[in-house]
């Protein structure tokens, strides 16, 4: 067991052996396959030898997909570096990412096979080996190939024309992101989203009290201060003397500790709800502004699941 890469309920992803060359040879010569994956067709056993012991000895992590029920060699799976034209992606800067490719035996397709070995290696590549991204992809016309990855969860990442023995053809490259590594930048339009579809007011603000964002909610309560038109003016052109030195008082508070992040202010019994002042940090703890934070506790109105 030395020699298994990963393990499911049905395969076994190994290096390659000698004894795998009789199942290699067996579907390495299927015209198809070869045009799916761009390379030349291998129909000399000289050529099929060639590129076995190139897989077996010079690809250092290429796999055997091994059917464990009958021990059989049901197809290869690779994992390498980026190609040169999707590594000098902006997006792809300053982060961590493997390259894989597979192919499955004609008589083994259909079966779900692929998609078991690819979630095994995926889950390695990531929870184990601590990867960013996985990228993927397939030439245009292998439509089998490119479903696939958009049911594993692949999302489009660029388009290449590349030489193949066959003539020049189009790739479709797609990207897996490891979500406990996603990118801060991906995930910005989510936490927008979430503050934007609050019904409670969101007013935030930096540390010189200047009001940087304000969600819809607030926009509409304070329409009679001036509604969007507060942003980038003071907060506290907004509160009276007493309040400001409240606020100042809080602010300092939060900066005094990482631990200081919320404070109860008051409850507005008008409306039924308690206030509170929240500190906002960057990933490295500072302090880098405030906001205040509305809970009611009225019990919903809204009828339930009202579409």
């Amino acid at each position: 067991m030395n020699n298994c890469f990963v393990e499911t309920s049905r395969l076994l992803l190994r290096r390659l052996e000698e004894a795998d060359f009789p199942a290699y040879a067996a579907y390495a010569v299927d015209d198809e396959m070869s045009r799916m994956m761009g390379r030349a067709f291998l129909h000399a056993e000289t050529d099929i030898r060639q590129n076995f012991d190139w897989l077996k000895d010079k690809e250092p992590r290429c796999y055997g997909i091994v059917e464990k029920a009958n021990e059989q060699l049901i197809g290869n799976l690779n994992i390498g570096a980026l190609p040169a034209p999707l590594a000098a992606l902006p997006q792809l800067q300053g982060k961590r990412g493997q390259t894989l490719s597979f192919c499955i035996r004609r008589e083994s397709q259909r079966k779900g096979y692929a998609a078991e070995a690819i979630r095994a290696v995926i889950a390695e590549l990531f929870d184990d080996e601590h990867f960013d991204f996985v990228q993927c992809g397939c030439y245009s016309f292998n439509t089998p190939s490119r479903m696939l990855q958009e049911r594993l969860g692949f999302q489009f990442l660029a388009s290449l024309c590349v030489p193949t023995p066959q003539g020049e053809a189009q790739t479709i490259e797609h990207i897996l992101w490891n979500p406990r590594r996603t990118p801060m930048s991906d995930l910005n339009a989510y936490f927008k989203s979430v503050i934007d579809q609050d019904t409670a007011s969101v007013v935030l603000c930096d540390l010189q009290h200047t009001i940087i964002y304000m969600n819809p909610a607030a926009i509409r309560n304070y329409a009679k201060h001036g509604g969007a038109q507060l942003i980038g003016r003071s907060l506290l052109h907004c509160h009276n003397a007493s309040s400001n030195n409240r606020i100042q008082q809080v602010v300092d508070w939060f900066a005094a500790s990482p631990e200081h992040n919320i404070i109860y202010t008051h409850h507005n019994e008008k409306q039924n709800k308690d206030v509170y002042m929240v500190a906002l940090r960057d990933a490295d703890g500072t302090l880098i502004g405030y906001y205040e934070k509305h809970e009611f506790r009225s019990p919903e109105t809204m009828e339930r699941y009202a579409f």
